[in-house]
């Protein structure tokens, strides 16, 4: 059995409106944080559909069983939706430091989290261009971002299952793109593996978000010398 925090368990900011004489964060952005709660319930339901979780008598922690009883298909099936739940929370995270942490970040921090780069062009001027970068090479950026700024948040990528992560990477481009009818299939050790990722990230993107809400409200309570309560809402998954 695998031991894995509950989706529920991931907490967001929701501000109420007295909050915004405090904290500068417009419509665009509350609008943002709405939209990772979306991505996030969507994609960690589309992995519960195929690969489901058993309760635990543990508050918060749910149990995951051995995935090697699942079929070609689902086993297929679950590595697209793990590398669609950990790319695409990712994604959101890197814009969760641009819009939250700006002012803690370099220039060419900013540029590389919002996956930009600078070149000349043929005249002379120079303008902003799309960063060619691998999903893998931009989560250690993210996570080792996320560190620097974060006193408290003790995380590294590294360890068995960021190994998992790191082999399992190469899974999902075999099956994104086939080469030949072996290429699809997954065996037991790679499908063990793809969980070991997505325990990783799921453990991972709970430190981080965590360690990003008490740092706003450590930061409220230094410039304004109160406490600005904020209502964490819990996730609840999608349909």
């Amino acid at each position: 059995m695998i031991k894995l925090v509950s989706y529920d368990a991931v907490v967001l900011f929701e501000l109420p409106p007295s909050a915004s004489q405090w904290i500068d964060m417009d419509t665009t952005q509350r609008d943002s944080l709405s939209e990772f709660a979306i991505l996030f319930t969507t994609l960690q339901a589309d992995i519960n559909h195929i690969y489901p979780y058993e309760a635990s008598d543990t508050p918060g922690i749910v149990s995951y069983p051995d995935p090697i009883y699942l079929g070609a298909c689902d086993r297929r099936t679950l590595v697209r939706s793990v590398f669609a739940f950990i790319e695409g929370n990712a994604y959101f995270l890197r814009r969760m430091l641009l819009a939250s942490f700006k002012p803690e970040l370099s220039l060419e921090l900013q540029l590389a989290l919002a996956e930009q780069q600078i070149e000349i062009t043929g005249n002379g001027t120079v303008r902003k261009k799309a960063m060619r970068a691998g999903a893998l090479d931009l989560l250690k950026l993210t996570i080792g971002t996320f560190t620097a700024i974060l006193p408290s948040l003790n995380l590294k990528a590294s360890g068995p299952n960021f190994e998992s992560l790191v082999r399992s990477m190469k899974v999902r481009d075999r099956l994104m793109h086939p080469k030949s009818a072996h290429s699809l299939n997954v065996t037991d050790e790679e499908i063990r593996d793809v969980i070991g990722a997505y325990s990783w990230f799921s453990l991972s993107m709970v430190d981080v978000i965590k360690s990003a809400n008490a740092s706003v409200k450590n930061k409220l309570l230094r410039e304004f010398g109160h406490e600005v309560t904020l209502n964490l809402a819990p996730l609840q998954p999608s349909e």
